[in-house]
């Protein structure tokens, strides 16, 4: 049984301390039940998506609790105390983390009144479980019992770890507190459960609602409607198109007020101003209580930086690197709004950089975006990625025959045909080349919809081991049809690289995969994926007929167009995440005037031209994997382009460095800490020298990481 942090970062969800209950009576055994009458159980087979209902979830999740009830009683009656009989137990059986897996991936696809209302039935069950588990004395001092034995030092390695990561779970969550602080704790981590899960329903929400209507002129055809009743044309911006409008409109006032109404995103009727700032402050106390000075100091702790101070050194220190190609980037844009609206004393406003940007590329560029996009059809691109990793990691991805099945609906599913909840998903087997084993199973759902969780995503369906084939999902904006840009084409790349460090995990304890990785671990496979996107014969592999030598050219110099800018954006959003949740957060000063504060008080360059609106964060304030912990991607960046030079050195698609990868990082989870895994493949520590590099920063010393703390 897992109660991993991981599971609660995932649902968006912390553990809720309630107090000591009667265990529940010991479930039915399992022959009393048909697993297949239970699709949020049924772990034997794919899931069944036209069975998985709100009602049904409500059925699953009871019998789940129960087992789960059962399974705690035993563990802490065992008179006899091994490892066997309580970690083993404990983790073991993945049952009620499995059915709430299948339950977070129903809600994130299929939004509705129905899948919310059902959330809100059964998170207190599930916190209630958490809570009976994490701060039971009885199962507590049982499972320290155990830790400090000498059957310890007989067992294997992975148990050893799995022992030491489970004890720092409970730690985490506050097994040690005195029982008063444990109340206080729980009271926050509920509240806090249902703060994130409105954050994310007010955005839903909002953008669901958002529509611009505007002038004829100067926006793309795809927005133009006919008016009700009259007929007559109009241009009506929603959500995913307004953004992309502001690149093409030349009139400032009209960039301005799209702008505007951008900004509105997660206000009014929904706003998350109010939501983020409670937030903010339980999250601070939360950390008090388990002793750390700041939030941010908390979830740094088991990270190679160490602290939240050595992370704003870090992020900092960057900034201060970049300040200067930013500056020049941002007065070329500057200067080209002077010489187009003839006043050499013009401003660059936050409306302005969209569309400067693009006006500089039609004046640099000699193809223009759609004519490079059209080299790259995305089913091209996809079967391409597929034989790179292939060739790569001794992998086969065989697609499988596909019938949508939405659910709640019955369906005829022939055999041979894998269910799937809509038209637009594909499935696809990972199997390994040199044995023919199933390694794992991968669902593709392109577009958008109405009722799907917006951006892109990848989350695991059934938690893979050695024993079990792991079952991930990632979800694309894009449509089969489209002709990908190189923005989505490494995105595809980003999100193939979390479910291949799903799917290729092959550990024994399946709580050691990447369901518990280190956090600033967690992005580095992804990340180095990107980094494929930008050679030549790996773009020939992915286009459809030879790759002329100037679309390549544009490219790479696509690359370089105000890459400063981009990069110098997320370092400013990881100190914006620092600060946010290292201060006590004033109720009465408005969340812009904070963000500015915050800026000047930093020296931040430009900062009021691109920082992202906080209220439609869901990085930071739907969930807390990555609140205080944003900085991770750039660590994680860093560890990449490092690691991507021993592939550039032996042959981008190597076969023996892949091997070597996949031996050393993608198979291992979390068996080992992440700066082990990283020496096991380096041979050494992780140095910044390549990414200085790659931004045109020259290293003035030799490098050594010299800021890593073990966790």
């Amino acid at each position: 049984m897992t109660f991993t942090r991981s599971l609660l970062l995932l649902l968006a969800l912390g553990s809720c301390h309630a107090q000591e209950q009667t265990p529940a009576a010991p479930p039915a055994p399992p022959a009393a039940i048909r697993l297949q009458n239970h699709p949020f159980l049924d772990d034997t087979q794919l899931p069944a998506w036209s069975k998985m209902t709100p009602e049904q979830a409500q059925i699953d999740c009871t019998i789940a609790l129960q087992r789960h009830a059962a399974i705690i009683q035993a563990i802490e009656n065992a008179a006899e105390p091994t490892y066997e009989n309580t970690f083993g137990l404990y983790t073991g059986n993945h049952e009620l983390f499995q059915a709430w897996l299948r339950w977070l991936i129903l809600v994130k696809l299929h939004d509705t009144p129905e899948t919310r209302t059902a959330t809100e039935k059964l998170e207190p069950l599930y916190l209630q479980a958490s809570s009976a588990a994490f701060h039971s004395e009885k199962l507590w001092n049982t499972l320290k019992k155990v830790a400090g034995s000498d059957e310890v030092r007989t067992l294997s390695p992975a148990r050893q770890r799995l022992i030491a990561e489970t004890v720092n779970l409970f730690r985490e969550e506050g097994a040690d507190l005195p029982p008063e602080k444990k109340t206080r704790l729980a009271a926050i981590d509920q509240e806090l459960s249902r703060l994130s899960r409105c954050f994310t329903a007010n955005i839903i929400d909002s953008t669901k609602t958002f529509e611009l209507s505007i002038g004829e002129e100067n926006a793309p055809e795809a927005t133009q409607q006919p008016t009700p009743h009259t007929g007559t044309p109009r241009r009506i911006l929603n959500y995913g198109n307004a953004r992309p409008t502001l690149a093409v409109t030349k009139d400032e006032q009209l960039r301005k007020t799209i702008w505007q109404a951008l900004q509105t995103i997660a206000t009014g009727t929904y706003d998350n101003e109010p939501l983020i700032k409670q937030i903010l402050t339980l999250r601070r106390e939360r950390a008090q209580l388990l002793g750390y000075p700041t939030y941010a100091d908390m979830v740094a702790a088991r990270t190679m930086l160490g602290t939240g101070a050595a992370a704003k050194r870090h992020i900092c220190g960057m900034i201060d690197k970049l300040r200067s190609q930013y500056a020049a980037e941002t007065e070329t844009l500057r200067r080209l709004k002077a010489d187009e609206t003839n006043n050499p004393d013009a401003r660059l406003e936050p409306w302005d950089q969209a569309y400067y940007i693009a006006r500089h590329y039609e004046k640099q560029s000699k193809i223009s975006y759609w004519a490079l996009a059209s080299h790259f059809p995305a089913d091209n691109v996809l079967q391409g990625m597929f034989g790179i990793y292939s060739q790569l990691y001794g992998i086969s991805v065989i697609e499988c025959p596909a019938k949508a099945a939405k659910p709640g609906r019955k369906q005829t599913v022939l055999p041979g045909t894998v269910e799937v909840w809509n038209r637009h998903v594909r499935f696809f087997e990972i199997h390994d080349q040199a044995t023919g084993k199933l390694l794992g199973s991968l669902y593709i759902d392109a577009g958008n919809r109405p009722d799907k969780r917006p951006g892109i995503w990848t989350q695991e369906i059934r938690l893979g081991s050695s024993r079990t084939p792991g079952i991930v999902c990632i979800s694309l904006a894009h449509e089969w049809d489209d002709d990908l840009d190189h923005a989505s084409i490494e995105q595809l790349f980003h999100e193939f690289g979390h479910a291949l460090h799903r799917i290729l995990y092959d550990g024994e304890e399946t709580d050691l995969g990447c369901i518990s990785i280190a956090r600033d671990f967690n992005e580095f496979p992804s990340i180095i994926n990107e980094l494929w996107t930008w050679d030549r014969d790996i773009l020939q592999r992915l286009c459809q007929g030879p790759l002329p030598d100037d679309a390549y050219e544009q490219i790479l110099a696509n690359r370089n167009l105000f890459r400063i800018g981009n990069e110098i954006f997320q370092y400013k959003m990881a100190l914006l995440d620092l600060e946010l949740h290292s201060r006590h957060i004033d109720d009465a000063t408005p969340l812009d005037d904070l963000v500015k504060t915050i800026m000047e008080q930093n020296n931040v360059p430009h900062a009021e031209l691109d920082l992202a609106n906080l209220r439609e964060n869901m990085h930071l304030f739907s969930n807390s994997a990555y609140a205080g912990l944003y900085f991770v991607y750039l660590w994680d960046k860093m560890l990449a382009e490092d690691a991507f030079s021993r592939f550039r050195e032996k042959g981008l698609t190597n076969p023996e460095t892949g091997a070597e990868f996949r031996r050393t990082i993608l198979s291992k989870g979390n068996s080992k800490p992440a700066i082990e895994l990283y020496r096991n493949f380096m041979g050494r520590a992780p140095k910044p020298d390549v990414l200085l590099q790659t931004l045109g920063i020259q290293p003035t010393t030799p490098h050594t990481q010299s800021a890593h703390q073990e966790p």
